[in-house]
This record gives structure tokens, sequence and C-alpha cells, in this order.
């Protein structure tokens, strides 16, 4: 079974420019940003609480922890393309059931909740749930791993129904970082 420290180690290293890893309390948080150290396999890491240094600081994981994470949101969704440049990923880390995460449903955000989707890392959740299990269940449901179903969905193969986005969804989850 995969847990936090692994899934946040593939969203490190997956290619994605940002992702977002919820916590519960403070204390949870320094905890999150010295485990992002410790998985950056050598790729310096800037601890920060500047959206900016996402735009300035390319070359390094950025683990932001904004003061304000409602506007840290807006302004990573309204500059979204500029996160591209990014060499290295910057690491968002917004509190569980916060303004920051409500902030991603916001219509001008959208594109960016859309954008994280896979992205996503919550340590307490992957705690929580046999993955091995959930993973077995969703290849007996569909025929498929949920990696292979990831793969099919890259290639446009399942149809856009409801049921299909909601197992992709669920096969996100299940291969965080995908």
């Amino acid at each position: 079974m995969r847990g936090p420290a692994t899934t946040l180690s593939r969203v490190l290293t997956g290619g994605a420019p940002l992702a977002v890893v919820l916590y519960a309390e403070a204390l949870q948080r320094d905890e999150i940003v010295q485990d992002i150290a410790t998985l950056s396999r050598g790729l310096p890491v800037l601890p920060s609480t500047r959206v900016d240094d996402v735009f300035q600081v390319l070359d390094k994981i950025i683990a932001l922890t904004p003061a304000n994470e409602v506007e840290a949101v807006r302004t990573l969704a309204a500059r979204r393309d500029a996160l591209l440049e990014r060499q290295a990923p910057a690491v968002l880390l917004l509190m569980r059931g916060g303004a920051g995460v409500a902030a991603l449903s916001e219509e001008a955000c959208s594109g960016l909740a859309s954008w994280l989707q896979g992205k996503e890392v919550d340590p307490e959740l992957l705690a929580t749930v046999d993955l091995a299990a959930e993973s077995k269940d969703f290849q007996q449901q569909t025929g498929f791993s949920p990696r292979e179903w990831l793969d099919k969905a890259r290639s446009g193969q399942p149809t856009d129904s409801l049921h299909d986005r909601l197992l992709t969804s669920r096969a996100r989850f299940l291969e965080p970082g995908e």
C-alpha cells in the first residue's frame, strides 16, 4: 500500500509544475514542509510564504505556505500559464476544508482546480484508505487497473458520461500524481 510519503514523492517527481497538499493544523503543515525537503531527491527546496517566489524562483521546489491561502489560490489561477516555466514543482499547502480549498471552487479558479486534479495529496485521507483494496475493487468493477484506466482516459477512450468521469476521478485518487 502506498502511503503519504510515497505519494508526495511521486508528486514531486511527476513533472507537474504545481501540486497541492492538504493539512489539518499548523504543526502538520510544518511537518509536510520538512517531508518535502526530505523527499526532494537532491533538488533544493525553498520554504516560502510569498506567492511571487513561485514565479521568480523557477529552479527550486517551492513549499508554499501563504498567510492568505485565498489570495494565493487566486494569484496562481490568474497566472496559471506562467507556472509552465517552472523547472521544479511548487507545492501549495492548503488547510483541509479551509478558505483556500473553497477558493478553488470559484469560477475564476476553476481552470486551476481542473489542472490540479490528480496532483492533490491529502496525507490524512491516504493514511486511512486501504489503497490496495480500493485498487483491487476498481479493477474488479472496470476490468482495468486505475493506471490502465487513466491511460485509456488520456487516449480519449472512456466516454464523456458522468459514470466514466466519476471512474476517472476515482482512478486519479488511487493513482495520485497521475
